[in-house]
């Protein structure tokens, strides 16, 4: 067995976590809120994620006493997170500030959390790390353990370091006189941001720290791949997508992106599902890395195109 198990009794301020390691790229989880992925990068790299050392971004008040119980408090945390469609306040900002169960296995581990109060479903986080290299599956898990049915899509939010540059490739299929792609955009979202850029072959959406003002929209990622490239590492995240025959959230969005003064969001989202009583629905990725040897120009095409191939390929 080439990956290794540590177990950490207390990581920054998140209490017990978890390492996995294979000695080229490491992962943190925590034991005792979430889960969350709170690390990953080359062993003793920077973090390509953001962490909320600060608790800055929460919510509470008087709905999340009335549906969960009195002080409950959700907190953003950080890192890598699992979420369901649609979008709502309580509902989608489940408190999960619990120990979760940790079951090992052979090259990485699960991570499942108590079934949520109300939501009446459990989300269950597993990583399998290759023996070498830095390519790592993770697997994002919902169960419906209530007595009905429930539609949702199971939706992951990785949150991304600050500073970067995140890079998702238009669509290529040639659809003749019909569209081949679709972008939202939410209410907040100015069109004109100047993170924003929409070039000839790619999008991209640069962080700034210094910006609060909201910006998020959405695509019809056909490719499945989205990049984000800080300092001297480059996050690659990929997942398989069937738009020709699924249904996806918000106007048929399989990506999103969320970005404000706080690091940005890497989203992915499953097709909408049916999911019945003890049933599950699971969105599978595959993460990996690769160095940085210069982040590209993010309103330049040719230097984008030349950046992406290089790290992809």
């Amino acid at each position: 067995m080439s990956v290794k198990h540590i177990e950490i009794a207390n990581y920054e301020n998140y209490g017990r976590c978890v390492k996995l390691t294979n000695g080229t790229v490491e992962a943190i989880v925590t034991a005792d809120v979430g889960p969350r992925v709170l690390y990953y990068g080359y062993a003793g790299g920077e973090n390509v994620f953001y962490l909320d050392l600060e608790r800055d971004t929460k919510w509470s008040g008087k709905a999340f006493d009335e549906y969960y119980f009195d002080g409950a408090v959700s907190y953003l945390y950080g890192g890598h997170r699992i979420w369901v469609t649609p979008e709502g306040s309580p509902e989608t900002y489940y408190p999960d500030n619990t120990p979760v169960d940790i079951e090992y296995t052979d090259n990485g581990a699960i991570f499942t959390a108590p079934a949520q109060i109300s939501n009446d479903i459990q989300v269950s986080l597993e990583i399998k790390m290759s023996d070498s290299g830095t390519d790592m599956e993770v697997y994002n898990r919902v169960r419906n353990v209530g007595k009905s049915q429930k539609e949702f899509a199971v939706w992951t939010v990785s949150v991304m370091c600050k500073g970067g540059i995140e890079i998702i490739p238009h669509n290529t299929n040639d659809t003749g006189y019909l569209h081949n792609r679709v972008l939202t955009m939410w209410s907040y979202t100015n069109p004109a941001d100047y993170r924003l850029y929409n070039g000839k072959k790619y999008i991209t959406v640069k962080q700034d720290g210094t910006a609060d003002r909201p910006l998020k929209v959405g695509y019809n990622n056909r490719s499945g791949i989205a990049l984000y490239a800080t300092g001297d590492t480059v996050f690659i995240k990929r997942r398989s997508v069937d738009h020709d025959n699924l249904t996806y959230p918000d106007g048929g969005s399989s990506f999103e992106t969320y970005t404000a003064a706080g690091g940005l969001e890497l989203e992915m989202l499953d097709d909408v599902r049916c999911v019945g009583p003890n049933e599950q629905s699971e969105l599978k990725e595959y993460w990996s890395l690769a160095k940085n040897s210069g982040k590209p120009d993010p309103r330049c095409d040719d230097e984008i195109d030349e950046f992406f191939k290089r790290v992809t390929q």
